[in-house]
């Protein structure tokens, strides 16, 4: 490690590397940490004058010092909190110590003010960017889009028969042992399919068992876009596009021409043989 931190400190500070003197102001500190956590992790020297890169080693008690404040700084002033590996290299007149902060898996990380920061180069910014917080919270999945709600919009804004044809290929071998199938599943209700499957249980217990429904009562993005009789009303960002080629393969490369562009509105049926991309 020292001859990486050496040659390191002749390169100068960098995205993953952040070079400090001492440790002066915790707030400084954590914004650093968060910085890291929410990037690609990264190294904080202490020890070394960030303007020039010159050592100032730390005595035997400002390295006591500086590790339990650093200690203190990951667990108290990053929310939420954070564990660092912290090592000391010995140089000339004493030690730099040297705190190791991995990628987080909880994003996005803040300070104790509640501000996300991010790495820019050797700099750190703020994040104020929903889309960009929303992407860090799915990269380390704990968000998933498809499961965001789509406010306003009710069970009653779902296509019945979209529902009946998805949950008929999802439980086909429960509605087999039902006895219904063919011309039987057909003339059953939504009701009579969705208690067949689960007794006592409605469309709308159904769609929540299949987290279609979230628990404050909201449509996920992914039930709309299944199962929702007018999508682009609720979700106008997401539109239909698609192509027309010759024969049943996708690796075709004849394509026949596009019909005045069209935008296709309506859901994405589970049963379709179409191939939808969703675009935003």
């Amino acid at each position: 490690m020292m001859n990486d931190i050496l040659k390191q400190i002749n390169a100068g500070e960098v995205s993953g590397v952040q070079f400090k003197e001492r440790i002066l102001d915790k707030y400084d500190i954590a914004c650093e940490l968060v910085a890291f956590s929410n990037s690609h992790g990264g190294k904080l020297v202490v020890g070394i004058k960030d303007k020039t890169g010159e050592t100032n080693a730390l005595s035997y008690s400002e390295v006591q010092e500086t590790t339990n404040l650093l200690s203190d700084i990951a667990s108290e002033n990053v929310v939420p909190s954070i564990l660092i590996k912290i090592d000391t290299v010995e140089v000339e007149d004493g030690n730099l110590v040297v705190a190791t902060v991995k990628e987080g898996l909880n994003k996005p990380y803040h300070d104790n003010k509640g501000i996300v920061w991010v790495k820019n180069g050797a700099d750190k910014r703020k994040v104020f960017d929903n889309a960009e917080l929303a992407e860090m919270m799915t990269d380390c999945g704990s968000f998933a889009p498809d499961e965001a709600a789509v406010r306003d919009a009710t069970v009653n804004d779902l296509d019945a028969t979209t529902i009946k044809q998805f949950l008929g290929n999802r439980f086909e071998r429960v509605l087999e042992k039902k006895g219904l199938t063919g011309d039987a599943f057909n003339e059953a209700s939504l009701d009579m399919i969705c208690s067949a499957i689960a007794k006592g249980h409605d469309c709308e217990k159904i769609l929540r068992n299949l987290r279609f429904i979230r628990p404050d009562g909201t449509l996920t993005v992914a039930a709309m876009l299944l199962f929702g009789k007018y999508t682009q009303r609720w979700m106008p960002m997401m539109t239909a596009k698609c192509i027309c080629f010759v024969g049943n393969s996708v690796g075709s490369k004849v394509f026949r021409d596009k019909v005045n562009d069209a935008d296709m509105e309506g859901h994405e049926s589970p049963c379709s043989h179409f191939h939808f991309r969703q675009s935003c």
